[in-house]
């Protein structure tokens, strides 16, 4: 499975999380990366991470853009993450209960 690996390449240079926003604000003020979007880097929680974001973290970081990439082929999985299975699951049972129209 492929992940990020932004926390460790900042924690490697001793940053934290909000000292690493403030870099990006100081060295890239028309960046416009929201805290949050950062923070889904960080944690790796972002399924579909935007590549200009990914570049200026990574021009902060001071590491190739594909540094922040890792493939890891162990942790290949092809089931759906839990909470968007959850999700389709209660749509599918919302429109089951639903009256359909004749």
């Amino acid at each position: 499975m492929v992940h990020l690996q932004v926390r460790q390449l900042a924690e490697a240079q001793e940053l934290t999380l909000t000292r690493l926003y403030r870099l990006i604000l100081k060295r890239f003020p028309d960046s416009h990366i929201a805290y949050t979007t950062l923070f889904g880097l960080w944690h790796n929680t972002t399924t579909r991470p935007d590549l200009c974001n990914l570049a200026v973290v990574a021009r902060v970081l001071g590491v190739p853009t594909g540094a922040l990439i890792v493939d890891d082929p162990e942790g290949v999985t092809l089931e759906e993450p839990p909470k968007r299975r959850r999700a389709r699951e209660a749509r599918k049972a919302r429109r089951s209960t639903q009256p359909q129209p004749r």
